[in-house]
């Protein structure tokens, strides 16, 4: 995008659907346009597609304002976890599509998930429930995604901001949405030779934790960062992406709760070093495989101080066979059940939920104002479904299941939403995706 694009937006009127929209100031350059402040009675900001790819991406944003994903804390706490795009935005004059509307994510106060790990997350001071309800909060954030039959695939730290341990994924119109003609992902068409906002001209080294010289690696005109992509995955469909989704989601995690620190991020004479790519693909993960030549990183946190638990899922995840077979790797979902199960056993978590905060509290209480997107989630469905044996203990794989089966039945997205079958939402109990447009 040209360098006065944004004073040549600034001050102009768009049109969407539900009426005219002025572009009052221009707020952040993003990779694939431009963001600006609208004067709507609502915080609605607009992006403005780079010139060159607006044709391409046209297609897929209108479909992506028709199939919207619920979000799956708005309800609990008022804040959104998914800037899904809202209306197609078009030229006043020409009717040209510009771009789309969205809702309002503060690109000031949040950090991305990078940033958060490195600043936010030091074991000195935090806790290991802090840690944890951050990282819970990304794996219920791509759950419910995949649930509804999305993937990510473009699942960068720049693209998720981190505010006081709430998730807010931006940058979704690189997402993979379902081709319903081709049975394919339709990824973001906009990634073209010269889109290249991580690439680095020298080697990554082991003592640069935020270094983004991850370059970007297209296919099928899709963006994945190889920081969080292993070289060999296949990504022509969407079950590959969400293969692909796991690896990045468990190094996510792996970074939140490790200051920061890549799990290939290797030091010693035998380590493997040049970009993300080689690093990944040539380096055992050195906290398991403990051979000559090759340790963690010096400034890496203590690895054993972990729950087994979760050691076992990173193993799952970094061994040799999880490279190589995205299977193997764990799901969302068993982040959320082995996040959710230390938190229940944790003394922190015992010392912390007082009456006010217990997420086995009656939803009436009011009782949902944590960081811990969980807690609200469990309250509604906990009480709405009755689950939990005689002394209301609460078991982390019901849960899962309970969070399932809502969205098989909220799963479909028409186009007005107001279609939904009712009847079926009543027989559910309160439906906690439900939009307030």
């Amino acid at each position: 995008m040209s360098d006065d694009q944004p004073d040549e937006f600034t001050g102009t009127a768009v049109d969407t659907p539900s009426g005219t929209l002025q572009l009052v100031e221009h707020i952040h350059t993003g990779i694939t346009g431009e963001l600006y402040q609208t004067d709507a009675s609502e915080p609605i900001i607009v992006k403005v597609f780079d010139e060159s790819i607006q044709d391409e991406v046209e297609g897929k944003v209108r479909k992506m304002v028709n199939e919207r994903p619920r979000d799956p804390t708005h309800d609990q706490h008022n804040r959104r976890s998914i800037i899904w795009p809202k209306e197609v935005v078009e030229d006043s004059s020409s009717s040209t599509f510009l771009g789309y509307s969205m809702r309002f994510a503060d690109f000031q106060s949040a950090n991305n998930a990078l940033q958060y790990s490195m600043a936010n997350l030091q074991w000195e001071e935090t806790t290991q429930t802090t840690r944890f309800t951050t990282a819970l909060n990304l794996a219920i954030t791509v759950y419910a995604l995949h649930e509804q039959g999305y993937a990510l695939g473009d699942f960068h730290h720049e693209n998720i901001l981190v505010d006081d341990g709430y998730i807010t994924l931006i940058e979704c119109d690189s997402f993979h949405i379902p081709d319903s003609e081709s049975g394919r992902s339709t990824a973001d068409a906009s990634d073209s030779e010269n889109r290249n906002p991580y690439a680095g001209t020298e080697s990554s080294t082991s003592q640069d934790l935020s270094a983004d010289n991850d370059e970007s690696v297209t296919n099928d005109t899709s963006q994945f960062h190889p920081r969080y992509t292993v070289p060999s995955d296949s990504r022509e469909t969407l079950s590959d992406v969400r293969m692909s989704d796991r690896f990045s989601l468990s190094v996510h995690v792996f970074q939140l709760l490790m200051e920061g620190h890549h799990p290939y991020l290797v030091e010693g004479a035998e380590a493997a070093i040049g970009d993300w790519s080689d690093m990944i693909r040539n380096n055992s993960f050195p906290y398991t495989h403990h051979e000559r030549g090759i340790q963690p990183h010096e400034k890496a946190p203590e690895y054993s101080r972990l729950p087994s638990e979760i050691q076992d899922l990173f193993e799952q995840c970094f061994s040799d066979e999880g490279k190589q077979n995205g299977e193997a790797r764990p799901t969302p979902r068993d982040w959320i059940e082995t996040l959710v199960a230390l938190l229940e056993s944790s003394e922190d978590t015992a010392e912390e939920n007082t009456e006010e905060s217990d997420p086995t509290a009656d939803a009436n209480t009011g009782s949902t104002e944590q960081t811990w997107t969980g807690i609200g989630i469990l309250n509604r469905y906990f009480d709405a479904d009755g689950v939990g044996d005689s002394n209301r203990q609460f078991n982390p794989r019901k849960w899962a299941d309970m969070l399932q089966n809502k969205f098989s039945v909220l799963n479909s997205s028409p186009e007005n939403e107001d279609s939904v079958d009712n009847s079926s939402k009543e027989e559910l109990g309160r439906n906690p995706y439900e939009d307030d447009e």
